[in-house]
């Protein structure tokens, strides 16, 4: 019994020995491939400062995006119920995702694609100068209403 005890101890400590030299084997292969990545990056001449100025651009393209899509958010909730239904007509033509419950339709401006939000846009511009133009006839229309009478 005790000499079967120590052929298993003396077993797996030459497992533990092969299991040892497998893992060095395997660290030596992830080293040398994240080696060549890296000669390979900068062989193609990509270097640190190029990569910041890369990542800083694309930063400063998505807040301004976020930025846009915010103001956007906040004109769309200003609209009435008629042109509120405009904008659900376009998200539904161009097949966007939504969601509706008894508090109306839900959709997420950071997941429509491009020509949706340019064509949101488009129509809030056009609301905007539509709504304009009533304002300054009702003006109008009202000082004429003064000066007759």
């Amino acid at each position: 019994m005790l000499n079967n005890n120590k052929e298993n101890i003396i077993e797996n400590f030459q497992n533990n020995d092969e299991n040892n030299e497998n893992n060095n084997e395997i660290n030596d292969e992830m080293n040398d491939k994240i080696n060549n990545q890296i000669n390979n990056e900068s062989n193609n001449g990509i270097n640190d400062s190029e990569n910041n100025i890369e990542s800083f651009d694309n930063n400063e393209l998505k807040k301004q995006k976020i930025k846009k899509l915010l103001s956007m958010r906040e004109k769309i909730q200003q609209l009435n119920k008629d042109e509120y239904y405009e904008i659900f007509k376009i998200i539904k033509e161009e097949d966007e995702n939504y969601s509706s419950n008894k508090n109306g339709i839900m959709f997420d401006l950071l997941k429509i694609k491009q020509s949706t939000v340019d064509r949101i846009s488009g129509f809030l511009k056009y609301s905007q100068e539509k709504n304009r133009q009533i304002n300054n006839d009702e003006f109008n229309r009202d000082k004429y209403k003064e000066l007759l009478s």
